[in-house]
């Protein structure tokens, strides 16, 4: 897992589908398949602009920007996507968000807000959000000593004496193991 200041993805300044939509899309590009994107903060600069310092702000706030998965969707097929707008009263998930914490078009839950067609729009209320929060993996920290292989880091790793892409099928029941590597340290080695 990647560290979240890197995973988040700043929205700050952003009010409109196009934007909005690149933002991800420039978030999708730079992470690997799989890593969520999260954080956002999307529309705070929009009410600062209208120099709205507090005053009426939940009358301003319900004319807003909703953004909807659609615009997304295309651009992370392979990331899920839990982003908050910036007083946490919306979030927005995408469809493989939303189809890992086994939400979908029968899920009965007010949060999960639908279009006029009934369809699910991957916006949601944060009670709502807790639901595919709870499937985002947590953070172990230990990036600098795991994840790949490479000289200085803990790896778990069997080194057979033949390379099973190499050999005959009936041959891989010959293969022996030369080495097992459990976090860093050999615990088997054939002599």
């Amino acid at each position: 897992m990647i560290p979240a200041l890197l995973v988040g993805v700043n929205l700050l300044d952003v009010h409109t589908p196009g934007k909005f939509a690149s933002r991800i899309k420039e978030a999708a590009e730079r992470l690997p398949k799989g890593e969520w994107i999260t954080r956002g903060d999307w529309g705070a600069y929009e009410l600062w602009d209208k120099g709205n310092a507090g005053k009426g702000i939940k009358k301003e706030i319900s004319k807003r920007f909703k953004p909807d998965r659609n615009l997304i969707d295309k651009y992370t097929p392979d990331n899920p996507v839990l982003i908050n707008r910036f007083d946490r009263k919306y979030y927005l998930a995408n469809s493989l968000a939303l189809r890992l914490a086994g939400i979908d078009e029968t899920t009965d839950d007010p949060g999960f807000l639908r279009d006029e067609t009934g369809r699910l729009t991957g916006l949601m209320t944060g009670k709502a959000a807790s639901r595919i929060r709870k499937v985002i993996p947590q953070p172990s920290f230990e990036e600098n000593i795991k994840g790949t292989i490479e000289e200085g880091k803990l790896a778990d790793i069997v080194v057979l004496d033949k390379n099973l892409f190499e050999i005959e099928p009936l041959e891989i029941l010959k293969t022996k193991v030369l080495y097992t590597i459990m976090d860093g340290k050999i615990v088997y080695q054939r002599n």
